[in-house]
């Protein structure tokens, strides 16, 4: 199963729980064929920037909602980046870049290691730490 690509509904699905509404019709763009193809083929490589990078080849896809695919695809080894986690984690108010993924991926799989956690739990943590607070 982890090796067989998404189909366009459960693209969609994950693109509008990650963000929203807001990517729908840029990821409805997207082919089913392509959206198998694509997906098959990141979960398929062991590079992680190049998954990233791959993933990112589809529209409406940012590093982002890449790492939100490869989390559902595997969130035993992966959690997901967004502008209150990599604030957590760096201090930085912005959005992450992919050197910014890479350098997440491995400090949250360091953290999991370390508390017998898995990625997702980790960065679920660092989401709720990261959320600004009513005086910011």
């Amino acid at each position: 199963m982890k090796r067989r690509g998404f189909d366009k509904e459960t693209l969609t699905r994950l693109a509008v729980w990650k963000a929203r509404s807001r990517v729908k019709p840029l990821v409805e763009r997207n082919s089913e064929a392509n959206i198998r193809m694509v997906t098959a083929f990141a979960f398929g490589i062991h590079d992680e920037r190049m998954k990233i990078r791959i993933l990112c080849c589809l529209d409406g896809v940012s590093i982002p909602m890449a790492s939100a695919i490869l989390t559902a695809w595997d969130p035993e080894s992966y959690g997901i980046i967004d502008v209150y986690a990599w604030r957590a984690c760096s201090g930085e108010n912005r959005a992450p870049t992919e050197d910014n993924w890479i350098a997440y991926l491995n400090e949250i799989r360091m953290m999991a290691a370390r508390h017998h956690k898995t990625p997702r739990q980790i960065d679920m943590a660092l989401v709720t730490y990261g959320q600004p607070t009513s005086g910011e």
